[in-house]
């Protein structure tokens, strides 16, 4: 955490985000091609175990825990390059509109998507 406290610095945490890892996936990326994208955050969320102090890869839903009679749906997309996140999108939007009694168009979801992700 204080790794990524660092990388969010002012005027020193691009040069050790380049110098500490994004070297290790591109060896010869120059300092001068490493830029932040504009108008993104620099969050992202991820979920730790508080017993055993460890990262949960992968996908992942937090149970759902009626509070004050709203169940909340909350979950973890396993890249921050999303390469899971249509079929993440298609389980959190089922299970919204069931619990909402409402009728979703899966038909036109495939016409626009292809085929629907296993729920």
């Amino acid at each position: 955490m204080i790794k990524n406290i660092a990388y969010s610095l002012l005027g020193v945490g691009r040069h050790l985000f380049w110098k500490y890892e994004a070297r290790k996936i591109v060896p010869s990326i120059p300092y001068a091609d490493l830029k932040p994208a504009p108008e993104f955050g620099r969050v992202r969320t991820v979920g730790i175990n508080k017993r055993t102090r460890e990262l949960k890869l992968g996908e992942f839903t937090l149970p759902e825990v009626p509070k004050d009679g709203v169940n909340i749906c909350a979950n973890m997309a396993p890249s921050p390059g999303a390469s899971g996140c249509l079929g993440i999108a298609y389980k959190n939007v089922v299970k919204i509109t069931r619990a909402l009694g409402l009728d979703f168009d899966d038909e036109k979801f495939t016409n626009i998507f292809g085929t629907l992700p296993v729920v």
